[in-house]
């Protein structure tokens, strides 16, 4: 195994982490808050600036699109979600395994299970973007998606290979992000995410001056991110944590193994949640068609913005929870987890209230009078915002235990209620009753017994159902 640099050194923050047994609980319960608060407020920034671009960009791309290739745009966006969460759940095992190998400063660890990791990405992204070229070369995915004018299914199909590439070389860039955040960095995250997403929109901006179509503002707009996801690891493996640089030859298949058994459980959970709560734009183009993707996801979009900036505030608190875990700090996790709860709640609901009694013509002047949303749809995606919030922080606790099934269980249970329900309700109902059908099971199969089985481990305090006691054999 080869030596440390002698100029690598982990930053402050990481040193903190490092050094921890030798400080009393006291202080190291301030110091987590003070790195959480840090990452939280960097986070909520990036995604301000993302709320920005999103509200800047609905009505230049509706504009120049037009009703149908806007709903392609919006369905190829939930695409390139999708085929995100296609890592096999190894982005969200990194994060554990980085996290409890640098809270006990095991260095070379840490360093073996991010060169398995992004060995093991880059090989996945490669496979899932070839196949979906020879899906778009032999299939014809616009007529899938409901497309029916000539222009329409060109740029589709163009604009489908553009997705293709950005997904292959962005996939294993994303690792960067996930290891600041088992470093208790998020905050450098946020730094990197507001420059692409700024970058997103000045691309958008030349691709409707030049006249790029569809195809160029999915590539320009999604590369310029992808860029920046670059940027990012270069600063890391470059600047910030030297001594973690992957290298080819520290290749372990007994920590890939480890990353693809945790990484098989948060797959599921992300394929599930993925098909339950972030399908509806496709199963609207399918079953009704891209214009009422247009009237579906613009009032959506409007309801994101604050269970988003919730969830991405608490990301910083997973690897903290994990961190307190391995120090036995159980005390802190209660407080921090009973806080989160509330405050995720209760600003969400304040900030539901008024959207459903003003959404209308928000959204009516937002997409330049091409939407006026139903009452009964605004009152459900205010409700789903509600639960997606409270949700959230319930993953980010059971997230930092490792209690994994108990989460897979529940979403593979909502995914198929969900799913199954909005397919057949569609054609009768239309689009008002999506979020409400996602409330009901999400309700009834999630919450409640993710609720029922954290009061179960803090009554129990420091115990955990995660596999990663395997990964705590030396590094071959």
């Amino acid at each position: 195994m080869p030596e440390r640099p002698a100029n690598a050194s982990p930053s402050s923050g990481q040193a903190e982490i490092a050094q921890g047994p030798g400080k009393p609980a006291s202080t190291l319960g301030r110091e987590r808050s003070r790195r959480i608060g840090l990452s939280a407020g960097g986070l909520v920034f990036s995604r301000v600036v993302q709320v920005f671009v999103s509200l800047a960009t609905v009505p230049i791309a509706l504009k120049y699109l037009g009703a149908e290739e806007y709903g392609i745009w919006a369905t190829l966006s939930t695409l390139l979600m999708v085929l995100a969460f296609g890592d096999l759940g190894i982005g969200n095992s990194l994060v554990n395994l980085v996290s409890t190998s640098t809270t006990k400063g095991d260095t070379e660890r840490a360093r073996a299970t991010i060169t398995s990791a992004m060995i093991v990405l880059l090989f996945v992204s490669t496979i899932l973007a070839t196949l979906l070229l020879l899906a778009n070369s032999y299939l014809d995915l616009g007529r899938l998606l409901n497309v029916h004018s000539t222009r329409a299914v060109t740029a589709c199909k163009e604009a489908i290979t553009a997705v293709a590439v950005v997904f292959a070389v962005s996939l294993p860039l994303q690792a960067a992000q996930r290891i600041h955040l088992a470093l208790q960095q998020a905050h450098i995250n946020s730094i990197f995410t507001a420059l692409g997403n700024g970058l997103a929109l000045v691309a958008l901006l030349c691709a409707v001056q030049f006249d790029w179509g569809l195809p160029g503002i999915v590539l320009s707009g999604f590369g310029a991110q992808t860029f920046c996801l670059l940027l990012s690891g270069l600063f890391l493996f470059l600047r910030s944590r030297p001594d973690l640089i992957p290298v080819p030859r520290l290749f372990d298949w007994s920590v890939a193994k480890v990353l693809l058994k945790e990484g098989g459980l948060f797959f599921a959970i992300q394929l599930a949640s993925i098909m339950a709560f972030w399908s509806d734009n496709i199963l609207i183009s399918m079953r009704l068609s891209p214009e009422q993707v247009t009237g579906f996801s613009i009032p959506a979009k409007l309801f994101n913005f604050l269970p988003t900036f919730i969830s991405v505030a608490l990301l910083p608190v997973w690897p903290a929870f994990r961190e307190a875990l391995h120090r036995g700090d159980t005390e802190w996790i209660r407080k921090t987890f009973k806080r989160a709860l509330y405050v995720s709640g209760g600003l969400t609901s304040l900030a539901a209230v008024p959207l459903i009694l003003f959404g209308r013509p928000i959204v009516h002047a937002w997409s330049a009078h091409a939407v006026y949303p139903s009452l009964l749809l605004l009152a459900g995606l205010g409700m789903w915002s509600v639960q997606y919030a409270v949700g959230s922080c319930l993953a980010v606790f059971l997230n930092g235990f490792g209690a994994l099934r108990e989460q897979v269980y529940c979403a593979l249970g909502v995914m198929v209620v969900a799913v199954s329900f909005k397919l057949l309700a569609l054609p009768t109902f239309g689009i008002a009753c999506l979020p409400w059908i996602m409330c009901a099971a999400h309700l009834v199969i999630y919450l409640i017994p993710l609720a029922l089985s954290s009061t179960r481990f803090l009554k129990r305090g420091a115990t955990t159902t995660s596999p990663n006691h395997i990964a705590a054999r030396p590094v071959s």
